[in-house]
């Protein structure tokens, strides 16, 4: 007897195939079928997957529309529904706005500005509001807060003065901040109580490099603001797309790496820029079967971890 596949069947099939070469589990295999985990993103509330989608590697005019397509259709398809992307990322944007278009009511939308002003950081905004054919955007982080002058974050003509007015006309619902270098000014940011997202670079390599889990996640918690883990891989090597390899993480290590976020308390979603199919399959793979590391592979992952750190170095910057 024939019994047509459901659309979980075929997604749970075929990703079989591509996570056959990657050496995966038969049990994560079959997690692919499985609901996707959702999180509660701090004190904005909203209910984000474990795992979202980061569009900068796919983002760039050197790789096709296709395989753009391909692979965030995968990523949907599989149950991320937080999409993060920025204004330097190329053409990530523009790609993503048919796809936003489509799906506004079921995704979770997270832009970036480089603003350091009032005036650019509302302009940059409503340009990717163009690009990302939407009303507005579910938040929109000061990128890299590290670069910013945290003194003036709130004068007149300050950045987050004119996210806090655009978030009053209705342009986003939260206001966050990334980073991964200068950490201390993320904290300092935080501490305005003004930020609703943090979205620090966290893996079991760099917490011993820059160590945002221990200088600045205890503020975030303190003001309830939501968690976003960047970075979880390490990120592409000199943020060098073009290579053939995808980030700093060793291979074997991808799926401790992806558990070593989700792991830390309070983190929502963990956010991976992703160059194929597969590279989707394996980490919602991860997110549906995750378990939280126990203190024994904590210890044993950071001790791996600063191994590593030495050669890593300041990869992302200045601390």
């Amino acid at each position: 007897m024939h019994e047509e596949l459901t659309r979980r069947e075929f997604v749970a099939s075929g990703a079989a195939v591509g996570l056959g070469v990657l050496g995966l589990l038969d049990q994560d295999r079959q997690a692919l079928g499985r609901d996707m985990p959702m999180r509660t993103l701090g004190r904005t509330r909203a209910r984000v997957s474990i795992i979202g989608f980061g569009s900068a590697p796919l983002g760039h005019s050197f790789q096709s529309q296709e395989t753009f397509d391909r692979v965030v259709g995968e990523a949907l398809d599989l149950g991320i529904n937080y999409i993060d992307t920025a204004t330097i990322y190329d053409v990530a944007q523009e790609r993503l706005g048919s796809i936003v278009r489509a799906r506004r009511d079921r995704l979770f939308v997270a832009t970036k500005t480089r603003g350091m002003s009032r005036d650019k950081a509302v302009a940059t905004l409503e340009e990717s509001l163009r690009l990302l054919k939407t009303d507005h955007v579910d938040l929109i982080h000061l990128h890299n807060i590290g670069d910013f002058d945290i003194e003036k974050l709130l004068d007149a003509d300050g950045p987050l003065r004119g996210l806090l007015d655009a978030r009053k006309r209705g342009l986003t619902r939260f206001i966050g901040v990334s980073g991964h270098q200068r950490v201390e000014k993320m904290a300092a940011a935080v501490k305005t109580g003004e930020i609703d997202v943090v979205m620090p670079a966290m893996n079991f390599v760099d917490q011993h490099i820059y160590a945002y889990e221990t200088r600045v996640l205890p503020e975030a918690r303190k003001h309830k603001a939501g968690i976003v883990a960047m970075k979880v891989l390490g990120g592409a090597p000199n943020f060098a797309y073009r290579t053939p390899t995808p980030c700093k993480m060793p291979k074997e290590r991808v799926t401790d790496a992806i558990r070593y976020a989700l792991s830390l308390e309070g983190v929502a979603t963990a956010v991976i820029g992703f160059n194929f199919v597969e590279q989707v399959r394996e980490a919602v793979a991860v997110a549906k079967s995750f378990r939280k590391l126990s203190a024994a592979e904590a210890a044993a992952l950071s001790s791996e971890g600063k191994k590593l750190a030495d050669a890593w170095g300041l990869h992302l910057g200045p601390v």
